[in-house]
């Protein structure tokens, strides 16, 4: 991990507002450590600047606070109705 650290992944406001302990377990640690490895450092090198994480892991009640299920209605089920011209 060359140019990333644990707590970004960890870092939530949201968390931090409602009280979650969103540190990340051991399992979940190297996994990320596996991600930054392998994609992330080697992104960071190729753009030749830095990659900002914005959301990198979720304790449980952090991620079902904030993950909600698409509307069941419209573009969010793929059900769009398409202009005349495109449904031929």
């Amino acid at each position: 991990m060359k140019y990333f650290t644990i707590p970004e992944f960890e870092r939530s406001v949201t968390a931090a507002l409602k009280g979650y302990d969103n540190e990340a377990p051991r399992e979940a640690r190297r996994n990320i450590e596996l991600l930054v490895d392998t994609v992330l450092d080697p992104l960071r090198e190729a753009l030749g600047g830095p990659v900002i994480i914005t959301s990198g892991y979720r304790c449980r009640d952090l991620n079902r606070d904030v993950v909600r299920p698409a509307p069941l209605t419209g573009d969010h089920r793929g059900n769009r109705e398409l202009p005349e011209q495109e449904q031929r």
